[in-house]
């Protein structure tokens, strides 16, 4: 129900068991953009919606962990459930207050504990990089049996087969910064979502796991990109806003060179700052204040890849032009990196 003063729309719909996108059994998955499948709404990631769900009838024994964005205000393919015979742990709190916990299914205990194990420490270094976290003091991982995984906050989806891999739930938090709390403009600025998603995530990783696995991650990441700039090459960010289907197998951009290609970009970056400043470890702490600020201006609302790129210049006075265009507005990788 939205209400505006004494005025209130009440729209009554149903929706049943989706094959791919909607309600799949005891989970929901709408991203990126299939909202419609579940409630009546456009899954433009510009939009910014606030939520409040209720639920009758859930089965005897069973447990309903709900995201549902009521302070800030989150894109539409936020909103989604899990239900099921979960069981939650809290595996660690962080210095700003958040607990951060795990819900996992019968006989996933050593699994979960497993894929979370860093998961406490990277979302306190989110906290103190990127600034306070606007989704509640709670947080998990939530295990689902199937549907990949889906960043819902502030109780995001990772699935079972997924479930023991801490990649994936350190990127699925990182979102709670860049792609939620700052939305994306349109489909285009992907990369601005999941491409910061996966840069903070080989950050992270390199604070809580150590640098030899964030080394690792790495070469993953170049490897991903490789692998599938040999099926079907684009740039990672495609000239536009809302001209693109997301999944469009002839231009679609849900695919790791958005991911990837964009977080060797920022590490490409950190090396140029640094360059340019001269000392030891200045890039990234130029580009940490970058990101920090930036999230800070834009905290629950829209943003372009072209206002980060233009903060940067502005606090760094680094152009960004060159790099940009060889990285993200070009196909291949620059001839130093292939």
């Amino acid at each position: 129900m939205v209400t505006e003063k004494n005025a209130a729309i009440v729209i009554g719909y149903r929706f049943g068991l989706g094959p791919k996108y909607g309600y799949l059994g005891n989970y929901t998955r709408t991203w990126p953009d299939h909202c419609g499948a579940l409630f009546p709404s456009s899954c433009d990631p510009s939009n910014g919606l606030r939520f409040s769900v209720v639920f009758d009838n859930v089965p005897e024994g069973e447990t309903v962990v709900a995201s549902a964005a009521k302070g800030i205000e989150a894109p539409a393919y936020m909103l989604g459930w899990a239900h099921g015979k979960y069981t939650y742990e809290r595996i660690g709190t962080t210095e700003m207050g958040t607990e951060v916990g795990v819900y996992y299914l019968p006989g996933s205990r050593e699994l979960a504990l497993r894929g979370t194990r860093f998961l406490p420490s990277s979302f306190a270094w989110f906290e103190k990089t990127l600034g306070r976290y606007r989704y509640g003091r709670r947080v998990a991982s939530v295990e689902t049996n199937g549907g990949g995984s889906m960043e819902l906050h502030p109780f995001w989806h990772v699935s079972s087969t997924r479930f023991g891999n801490p990649i994936e739930h350190i990127h699925e938090a990182a979102h709670g910064w860049f792609g939620n709390a700052v939305r994306i403009a349109c489909w285009e600025d992907l990369l601005l979502s999941e491409g910061t998603a996966s840069y903070l995530t080989a950050r992270a990783v390199e604070v809580a796991a150590g640098p030899e696995a964030a080394k690792i991650l790495w070469r993953s990441y170049e490897h991903d990109v490789k692998d599938q700039m040999a099926k079907r090459d684009h740039p990672p960010w495609p000239e536009g806003c809302g001209a693109i289907s997301v999944e469009s197998p002839e231009e679609g951009i849900w695919t790791a060179i958005t991911y990837k290609k964009t977080a060797l970009f920022f590490r490409a970056l950190e090396s140029e700052l640094e360059e340019q400043f001269g000392d030891e470890g200045s890039g990234r702490s130029f580009l940490d204040r970058v990101l920090r600020e930036f999230y800070e201006r834009n905290v629950g609302k829209s943003a372009r890849m072209d206002q980060l790129l233009e903060m940067i210049q502005a606090i760094t006075g680094y152009d960004y032009r060159r790099l940009s265009d060889e990285w993200l507005r070009s196909r291949g990788l620059p001839s130093k990196n292939s």
